[in-house]
């Protein structure tokens, strides 16, 4: 128009290289909904794991707080499981538990010995690296009794050798069972005769 301002300039402003006061299009991404699951179900894992682990958690507990000495051992028995026993005497096998009565149970040594042990006697028991743990759950009613294993073994008249306090020893013949008591033939020219109490620390090798 005449005698207009020629100054101003009616063309789009074209953005020049490195002004950053240009205009700049910047898309919006669209959510992604299968990764919204999957962090979904990956927490919810992660949630059910954490709670599986402490059901087993409680279920082993409230195992062992059912358990019994006696049925502590009887496990073991079954499993045939490997450990070391220590006794109240002083002595120490390594085998397995073979057979559990009421009040005793007998063990097959690593050496291919047997001995028969009072539980009483019995101060721990430690399983061999890697062996299953036991919880010791409910036994048989009407075990047999150490001092009725011993009248049934007398029957025989066995060699036995019986373990005592202070790392001695006595061998000898079983010869009968009295109550409470055991009566041994001990070898020798003459012959001798020994009586052993049966108690809480018994501890009897079979070498027949």
């Amino acid at each position: 128009m005449a005698g207009g301002d020629d100054s101003f300039d009616a063309t789009e402003p074209h953005a020049r290289p490195g002004d950053l006061s240009a205009p700049r299009s910047s898309p919006r991404r669209r959510a992604d909904p299968m990764a919204a699951l999957t962090r979904f179900v990956g927490e919810g894992a992660v949630d059910n794991a954490a709670r599986s682990r402490s059901r087993t958690r409680w279920q082993r507990q409230l195992a062992v707080e059912e358990g019994t000495w006696l049925g502590l051992l009887w496990d073991l028995a079954e499993t045939h499981a490997t450990a070391v026993i220590d006794t109240t005497i002083g002595r120490r096998l390594r085998g397995i538990i073979a057979t559990v009565g009421s009040d005793f149970v007998t063990v097959a040594t690593t050496t291919g010995g047997r001995v028969v042990l009072a539980i009483t006697a019995i101060s721990a028991v430690q399983l061999a690296p890697g062996q299953r743990a036991a919880v010791g759950r409910a036994t048989m009613a009407n075990l047999p009794t150490l001092s009725e294993m011993l009248a049934e073994l007398a029957v025989d008249r066995p060699p036995l050798t019986w373990y005592v306090t202070g790392g001695t020893s006595i061998t000898g013949q079983l010869m009968g069972v009295g109550q409470g008591f055991v009566q041994l033939r001990i070898g020798g020219t003459p012959p001798s005769t020994s009586y052993v109490p049966i108690g809480e620390g018994t501890m009897i090798g079979l070498d027949g």
